[in-house]
C-alpha cells in the first residue's frame, strides 16, 4: 500500500485502470478469437456442407423429375411433344453433370468421395436405362419401354437415390457436429469471461477505495478555501504539504486566490474608471441623438421634394409620349398624303400623254380634210371638163370641198384647244411634282420629328427611373436615418443601463475582503 501512496493520482489511476483494461483485452481477445472459431465452423456449413446438400437434393429433384418425364414419353402418343419432353431430360442431364462436377471438385478426400464415387457409380446405369427407354418410347416402342421402367430401371433408381441419401446424411451429420461444437465452445467461453469480468469488477473497485481514500483529505481543505472565497474573503492562507495532483491543487487554489485578490483590487479600480466614462458616453451619445433626429427631420424634407420632382417627370414623361405619339400619327397621315400627290401626279402623266394623243389624232383629221379639199377641186376641175353632163357632180364636189374645209377649220380649232390644254396638263404636272416632292419633306420632317418625340420621350422615362431610383435611395436614407436615430437612442439607454451596471460592480466590488496593505 505504502507504494500506492507515494505515487501521484495519475499512476495510481493509470496502474488500477491498466490492470481492468488488460483484463478486458483478454476478455475481447478471448471472445474474438471464440467469436472466429465460431464464425469459421459456421461458414464450413453454410458455404460448404449445406450447399454439397442442397446440391444432392438437387441431383434427386432432377432424378424425380426425369423419371416423370419418361413416363410422360411413354404415354403420350404426339411425337412432337415426346421430343419436347426429351429436350427436357437432356437438359436436367446437363445440369446434373454440372452439379457432379461441381460436387466432385468440393469434396476431393475421405468418406464423402467414396461415398461420391459410388454415387456416380450407380448413376452411370441407371442413366443409361433411363436413356434407352426414352428411345424406346419416342421409337413407339412402349412395351419395351414399360418393361425398362419395371425392371431393370426400378432398382437402380433405388440405388442412386440410396447413394444420394448416404451422402447427404454425411453432410447432415457433419453440420449438426460443427453446430454442436459451436455452442460447447461459446458455453465454455462465456464461463471464461464471466470469471474475467468478476476480476476486473473487484480489482477496479479495490483501486477505486484506496485511491479516493488518499484524494478526500486534501479535497476537503480545497472545498474550504473555496467556500471561504464564495463567501468574499481573501485574506485566508493555506499550507501546503502534499506533491501529489492533490497538493498541487491546492497551491493552484491558494495562487488563485491570491491573484482572485489583486484581480479584484484592479476591477474595483477599473469600474470606478468605467463609470466615469460611461457618463461622458451617456452625454455625447445624447448630443448624437439631437443631431440625428435633426438629420431626419432634413431627410424628410428632401424625400417630400423628391417625390413631388418624380411627379412632375413622370407628367413629362407621359406629355412626351402623347406627342410622340401624335407626331407618329402625323407621319402616317403625311405619308399617306404624299402617296395620294404620287398617284395625282401619275394620273396627270396619263392625262398629258392622252392629251398628246388626241392632238395626234387632230392633226390625221386635218391632213385627211386638206387631202378631201385636194380631190374636191380635182372633182371640180373634170367637172368643169365634162360641161354640162358634169354640173351636178360639180355641185357636189363643191360641197364636199367646203365640207372639208369646215372639218379643216373645226380640227384646227380642236388641234389649238388641245395644245393650250396639254400645256395646261404639263403645267399641272410640274406643279403636282413639286407638291409631290414637298409632301416627301414634309413627312420626312415629320419622321423626323417623330423620331426625336421618341428620342425624348425615351429620355423622359429613363428620367423618370433614374428620379424613381433616386427617390427610393432617399427614402431608404430616411428609414435608415430613422432607425440609426432610434439606435442612438437605444444607445443612449444601454450607456446609461451600463453607467448604472458600472455603479453596481464598484458596490459589489467593495464586498470583497482584502488581506491588509
Amino acid at each position: 500500500m505504502r507504494f500506492f501512496r507515494t505515487r501521484s493520482i495519475g499512476t495510481r489511476l493509470a496502474l488500477g485502470f491498466a490492470a481492468v483494461v488488460v483484463l478486458a483485452v483478454a476478455m475481447a481477445l478471448g471472445g474474438r478469437a471464440e467469436m472466429t472459431r465460431a464464425s469459421d465452423e459456421l461458414t464450413l456449413v453454410v458455404s460448404d456442407r449445406m450447399v454439397k446438400v442442397q446440391r444432392l437434393l438437387a441431383l434427386k429433384d432432377n432424378a424425380h423429375l426425369g423419371a416423370q418425364i419418361l413416363r410422360n414419353v411413354v404415354l403420350i402418343d404426339d411425337a412432337e411433344a415426346a421430343r419436347a419432353e426429351k429436350a427436357r431430360f437432356d437438359a436436367l442431364a446437363a445440369s446434373n453433370v454440372a452439379l457432379l462436377k461441381e460436387l466432385d471438385e468440393t469434396i476431393r478426400t475421405g468418406p464423402p468421395r467414396e461415398m461420391l464415387v459410388r454415387l456416380n457409380d450407380t448413376r452411370a446405369p441407371y442413366l443409361q436405362t433411363m436413356r434407352q427407354a426414352f428411345e424406346s418410347g419416342l421409337a413407339d416402342r412402349d412395351d419395351e419401354a414399360r418393361d425398362l421402367i419395371v425392371g431393370p430401371l426400378a432398382p437402380q433408381q433405388q440405388a442412386y437415390f440410396d447413394a444420394i441419401d448416404a451422402l447427404v446424411a454425411f453432410q447432415r451429420a457433419l453440420m449438426v457436429d460443427g453446430a454442436e461444437a459451436v455452442r460447447a465452445e461459446t458455453r465454455q467461453m462465456s464461463w471464461v469471461m464471466l470469471g474475467l469480468a468478476g476480476l476486473a469488477a473487484l480489482l477496479g473497485g479495490a483501486i477505486a477505495w484506496g485511491v479516493g481514500r488518499s484524494i478526500i483529505r486534501p479535497m476537503k481543505q480545497a472545498v474550504a478555501l473555496a467556500e471561504t472565497v464564495a463567501a468574499g474573503d481573501l485574506s485566508q492562507h493555506v499550507q501546503v504539504t502534499g506533491e501529489d495532483e492533490t497538493g498541487q491543487l491546492l497551491a493552484a487554489l491558494q495562487r488563485m486566490n491570491h491573484n482572485l485578490a489583486d484581480l479584484v483590487g484592479h476591477v474595483r479600480s477599473g469600474c470606478e474608471s468605467i463609470a466615469a466614462g460611461s457618463s461622458q458616453i451617456a452625454g455625447g451619445t445624447a448630443d448624437l441623438s439631437r443631431r440625428t433626429e435633426s438629420q431626419a427631420s432634413s431627410l424628410q424634407q428632401t424625400a417630400a421634394s423628391m417625390e413631388q420632382l418624380a411627379s412632375t417627370v413622370a407628367q413629362n414623361a407621359a406629355t412626351a409620349q402623347q406627342a410622340s405619339q401624335a407626331a407618329a400619327v402625323a407621319g402616317a397621315t403625311a405619308g399617306r398624303g404624299g402617296e395620294a400627290v404620287a398617284r395625282a401626279v401619275s394620273t396627270m402623266e396619263e392625262v398629258a400623254a392622252s392629251s398628246r394623243r388626241i392632238a395626234d389624232i387632230i392633226g390625221t383629221i386635218d391632213g385627211i380634210a386638206f387631202q378631201t379639199n385636194i380631190l374636191a377641186l380635182n372633182a371640180a376641175v373634170e367637172a368643169a371638163r365634162a360641161g354640162e353632163q358634169g354640173r351636178g357632180f360639180a355641185v357636189v364636189a363643191g360641197e364636199v370641198r367646203s365640207l372639208a374645209q369646215r372639218c379643216a377649220q373645226a380640227a384646227r380649232e380642236i388641234k389649238s384647244l388641245i395644245g393650250a390644254s396639254v400645256e395646261t396638263v404639263d403645267a399641272g404636272v410640274r406643279l403636282v411634282g413639286d407638291a409631290g416632292s414637298t409632301m416627301q419633306e414634309v413627312v420626312t420632317e415629320v419622321q423626323n420629328v417623330a423620331r426625336l418625340m421618341a428620342q425624348i420621350s425615351a429620355a423622359s422615362a429613363e428620367q423618370n427611373q433614374g428620379i424613381d431610383q433616386v427617390n427610393d435611395a432617399v427614402t431608404d436614407l430616411d428609414r435608415t436615418t430613422q432607425e440609426n436615430s432610434a439606435l442612438v437612442e437605444e444607445s443612449a439607454a444601454a450607456t446609461d443601463s451600463l453607467r448604472q451596471q458600472a455603479s453596481r460592480l464598484v458596490e459589489v466590488a467593495g464586498r470583497f475582503k482584502l488581506a491588509a496593505g
